[in-house]
């Protein structure tokens, strides 16, 4: 766990978790297909516009925790 002055905070790599399951899986990668943006789009997660810092978080936490997404 990473530290930004005194708060502990947890860094999530959608990108490296969706290749591990694609690897598990034996599912054909493509580097654009792990961009956020895209990866939410696979899992019909609503369109948020890329880069923006208030959404990214948010838009991080829907992936992960939906029941089609990274850990559905």
């Amino acid at each position: 766990m990473k530290r930004v002055g005194n708060l502990p905070m947890r860094i999530v790599d959608t990108s490296k978790i969706e290749t591990r399951k694609r690897t598990v899986n034996q599912t054909r990668i493509n580097a654009e297909n792990l961009r956020l943006f895209s990866l939410r789009n696979q899992y019909n997660l609503p369109y948020y516009k890329a880069h923006m810092p208030c959404k990214t978080p948010f838009s991080t936490a829907e992936l992960f925790f939906s029941p089609s997404g990274l850990y559905g």
